[in-house]
């Protein structure tokens, strides 16, 4: 909330004795008042620089194959023991009867 008030001076303020300031010779100055009210301020900050993880961990499949669904994305937060990616079982599939066929 804002509050502005004014009181009388025999001394005009430096900004009255700019050209151009007030409504003549130390005149009373025109003022537009407004009624305070509550609103929302947005929460947005501003920065530069560059963002590091605290922890990164690089991971790797025990077997070769094509992604079919991804359950996380690149900063999200993971725990221990989480199904981050799956393969395809198309190229696994392959080689086990491939590998059943050889056998038979």
């Amino acid at each position: 909330m804002a509050v502005l008030a004014g009181c009388g001076s025999e001394r005009p303020t430096r900004a009255a004795q700019r050209p151009g300031a007030g409504a003549g010779k130390g005149g009373p100055r025109e003022v537009r008042v407004v009624e305070a009210e509550r609103a929302a301020l947005p929460h947005v900050v501003t920065v530069s620089g560059t963002l590091a993880a605290e922890e990164e961990a690089e991971i790797g499949p025990k077997v070769t194959g094509w992604l079919s669904q991804l359950h996380v994305d690149l900063g999200c937060l993971v725990q221990r023991g989480q199904v981050l990616a799956l393969l395809a079982p198309t190229d696994y599939t392959l080689r086990v009867e491939s590998a059943q066929a050889a056998l038979a």
